[in-house]
């Protein structure tokens, strides 16, 4: 993919991945603007919907899912899914350097969750970027960049951590951005989450526990 825009090797330089995130967001920028165009209509895989419209059936439970969503409310998701995690690609390496010492890391995530809106804007090294993007970034570190349901830790080429931080209350349903309502979580057990059965959730002393598909989760939502 990364030839496309001009790279045969994985960047490894802050420069370069910076460089690499604008020109794909560029390449999304003129996607959208070819999907204005009446002579180009975006549409999903009829298998793609049949499998997400089953799912939506079998899991009416679900918290994130509750009801079928529209090509358009797809698609409107995925892009700005893709924009958190481009945010939170450009303060990966920032985060690391700075926080190095526990305690300071832990006061930061308790600044930045005191405050209400999540689509604020902060400015990091003389950029702008959301608050609860760089919260995530922040809670991610703290948690060890490994899935708090299977402790996996998936290793990139460039030797980064990555792993997905999730809200167990959505947003849209007014889930706040507190340690207390994210999970991180590797991309499996992510839409494990998302779309399998949850049921008996539980919040105790700082501990979330949920059964999801018969199995049960526990897991500790601070890091004090």
């Amino acid at each position: 993919m990364l030839e496309y825009i001009g790279y045969k090797k994985v960047p490894k330089t802050k420069s370069d991945v910076e460089n690499v995130v604008l020109k794909l967001k560029e390449l999304i920028d003129i996607f959208l603007e070819l999907t204005k165009s009446e002579k180009f209509q975006f549409k999903l895989p009829e298998s793609a919907l049949s499998i997400f419209s089953k799912e939506q059936t079998a899991n009416k439970s679900s918290h994130h899912f509750d009801k079928e969503k529209s090509n358009d409310q797809i698609f409107e998701e995925a892009k700005e899914y893709a924009k958190n995690e481009f945010e939170q690609l450009q303060l990966l390496q920032s985060v690391n350097e700075e926080f190095t010492d526990a305690k300071k890391l832990a006061d930061k995530i308790q600044e930045l969750a005191a405050k209400d809106d999540g689509d604020e804007m902060i400015t990091v090294n003389s950029k702008q970027y959301k608050r609860s993007n760089y919260l995530m970034v922040l809670i991610k570190k703290q948690r060890g960049y490994q899935c708090q349901f299977c402790d996996v830790k998936i290793r990139k080429a460039n030797g980064d951590l990555y792993v997905e931080a999730c809200h167990i209350e959505p947003k849209k349903s007014k889930g706040k951005d507190k340690p207390d309502n994210i999970l991180v979580l590797c991309p499996n057990h992510h839409k494990l989450f998302d779309y399998g059965k949850r049921e008996n959730e539980l919040f105790k002393n700082g501990t979330y526990s949920v059964k999801l598909n018969e199995e049960m989760f526990s897991v500790n939502l601070f890091w004090l």
